[in-house]
C-alpha cells in the first residue's frame, strides 16, 4: 500500500475555525477592502434602522398619533437594526466567507419585511393604545387595510432602495471573498 502523504489530503476543518482563519487573512488586507466584511452588516442593519425611522414617521403622520413619540422611535431604530444585522452576517456574509453559497430564500426576506412590518405592528399598537383613530367595530380589517395603503406604498421605494444597497454589499462582499480565498489558499512562502 503507497503512503499516504498528508500535505494533499484533505482537512476537515469546521466552520468556526475555518471564518477565524479567513478573518486573519482578511486583517492582512488594506482596511478599505476589509472593511466590506467586518463592517457591512452593521451599515445594512443601519439604514434598516434608518427605514424603519422612515416608516413610523409616515405612519404616525397618517394615524395622527402624537403620544410617544420618543419611545416609538428608540424601538423603530433599534429593533430593524438589532435584528438585520446578524440576519445578514448569517444570511450573506458567513455563506460567501465559507463558500457554501447564499440561501436567497431566507436572504430575500430580511431585506425591507423586516423594518416595514415592524412599524406597521408599532403603529398600530400605538393607535389601539391612544385611539387617534376611531375604527367601526364591523370591517376593521379593511378600514386598516386602507388606511395603510399610501404607507405601504410609500414604503415599497424605500424596501426597493434598501434591496439595492443589500445587493451592491453582497457583490463587494463577493468580489473581496475572491481576493481572500486566492490569499488564503496561496502557500505562504
Amino acid at each position: 500500500m503507497p503512503e499516504k502523504n498528508k500535505d494533499t489530503e484533505p482537512t476537515n476543518i469546521n466552520k468556526t475555525d475555518l471564518l477565524v482563519q479567513l478573518y486573519e487573512v482578511m486583517e492582512q488586507m488594506p482596511f478599505e477592502e476589509s472593511s466590506v466584511f467586518t463592517k457591512g452588516p452593521y451599515l445594512f442593519g443601519a439604514n434598516a434602522g434608518l427605514v424603519g425611522l422612515l416608516g413610523n414617521s409616515l405612519c404616525r403622520r397618517l394615524l395622527c398619533v402624537r403620544q410617544a413619540k420618543f419611545q416609538s422611535l428608540v424601538i423603530m431604530s433599534t429593533l430593524p437594526f438589532l435584528i438585520t444585522t446578524p440576519a445578514f452576517f448569517h444570511a450573506v456574509s458567513v455563506p460567501l466567507l465559507t463558500g457554501n453559497g447564499i440561501d436567497f430564500s431566507t436572504s430575500k426576506e430580511l431585506v425591507p419585511v423586516v423594518p416595514v412590518q415592524l412599524t406597521l405592528m408599532c403603529t398600530c399598537v400605538l393607535v389601539g393604545r391612544f385611539g387617534t383613530v376611531r375604527l367601526p367595530e364591523q370591517g376593521k380589517w379593511a378600514v386598516w387595510g386602507s388606511m395603510l395603503r399610501p404607507v405601504l406604498l410609500r414604503m415599497s421605494v424605500v424596501g426597493l432602495m434598501q434591496c439595492a444597497f443589500a445587493v451592491c454589499l453582497a457583490s463587494e462582499q463577493f468580489q473581496v471573498n475572491g481576493k481572500v480565498q486566492k490569499m488564503y489558499l496561496q502557500p505562504s512562502s
